[in-house]
């Protein structure tokens, strides 16, 4: 009795062990890219526009359903070709073709879990588990194709620049008050103006910005206005009065 116990302990194990998840199976990759032959593919990441980098696909592997590139989201990166970060949009451009699909990627833990999808320099859209593929469990993305493009970053400020007039003047007698107007343009962050031989009228963080200055009618005087934005600085000058 008990020897038809052990024994039946020990084909519970083996059993147990055959029918064991196949986590540990699971290749060194999650996505699979066929169609594609040998070319330059070149990766973005499409949150910052920067590419990653440029991998040569290589010659169909008939064991991975003909994947010509293959790529990994989880750090093990046995047998890939290259390793991204998974949950993040990116951008494939494959270069002999001129054509680019988009591909977000996650974390399998077994080989239903490692897709391969095929694409075609005709344009027509990507398929899922070519080739007759058995594996795959739709967990890897592809699409966009043939014309996938990230959004284009927005194109960087114009450097800072100011420009100081005069706005009108009043006279006084032997003297003159001139008005002056600053205006700043370009850059990125809060305004901080200051003035050189000028009354700053108006708050040091207001753009236009306001300055007054009074000079004999026979005198003359050399303003300058200087204003800082961000890591940017900017400045002008003029002359008043010597008529």
């Amino acid at each position: 009795m008990r020897a038809t116990k052990r024994f039946l302990i020990a084909v519970a194990a083996v059993v147990a062990a055959a029918l064991a998840p196949h986590a540990a199976q699971a290749h060194g990759w999650e996505l699979g890219i066929a169609g594609i032959g040998q070319q330059n593919v070149e990766i973005r990441k499409c949150s910052t526009g920067a590419l990653i980098t440029t991998v040569m696909s290589l010659a169909a592997n008939p064991g991975y359903c003909g994947s010509n590139l293959l790529v990994s989201f989880n750090s093990a990166d046995g047998g890939a070709q290259v390793t991204l970060e998974p949950d993040v949009q990116y951008v494939f451009t494959f270069q002999s073709w001129g054509k680019s699909a988009f591909v977000i990627g996650s974390i399998g833990n077994a080989i239903a879990n490692d897709d391969v999808w095929g694409l075609s320099n005709n344009s027509s859209p990507p398929v899922w588990k070519p080739n007759g593929c058995t594996i795959g469990a739709d967990m890897q993305w592809v699409g966009g194709w043939p014309n996938a493009a990230c959004a284009t970053p927005p194109p960087p400020p114009p450097p800072l620049s100011v420009n100081l007039v005069i706005d009108h003047t009043v006279p006084q007698g032997s003297k003159t008050t001139y008005y002056l107007v600053a205006t700043a343009s370009g850059g990125t962050g809060t305004h901080n103006f200051s003035w050189s031989n000028a009354t700053l009228s108006s708050a040091a963080n207001v753009n236009p910005s306001t300055a007054t200055r009074t000079i004999l009618n026979s005198q003359s005087a050399t303003v300058t206005v200087t204003v800082t934005r961000g890591t940017q600085t900017a400045t002008r000058s003029i002359q008043l009065g010597g008529l």
